[in-house]
């Protein structure tokens, strides 16, 4: 989750150095979008794992853990993906 913060920061900073580029880039917003998600994601997972730490045996609390987990991949794949994209257009 630190990291995503510093992500975010980065972006807002990136942002800041070229407002005029970046305000009307959808690439740009979308990969802001998706650092966002994996945030809040980022906080689901952290509840499912504390779900599952105070009780091992509960099934709900695994199958959230395993489809944030999956999504959180799915998600860093997205922004990596997009920061790439973002950095060609600048």
């Amino acid at each position: 989750v630190g990291g995503l913060v510093l992500s975010a920061i980065s972006g807002v900073v990136m942002f800041a150095a070229d407002v005029e580029t970046f305000a009307k880039s959808l690439l740009y917003w979308s990969k802001m979008g998706s650092v966002a998600l994996l945030l809040v994601n980022g906080l689901l997972l952290q509840r499912a794992e504390r779900q599952l730490t105070a009780d091992p045996g509960d099934a709900a609390a695994l199958g959230r853990l395993r489809v944030s987990a999956g999504l959180s991949l799915a998600l860093w794949f997205v922004v990596a993906l997009l920061g790439v994209i973002v950095k060609t257009e600048a």
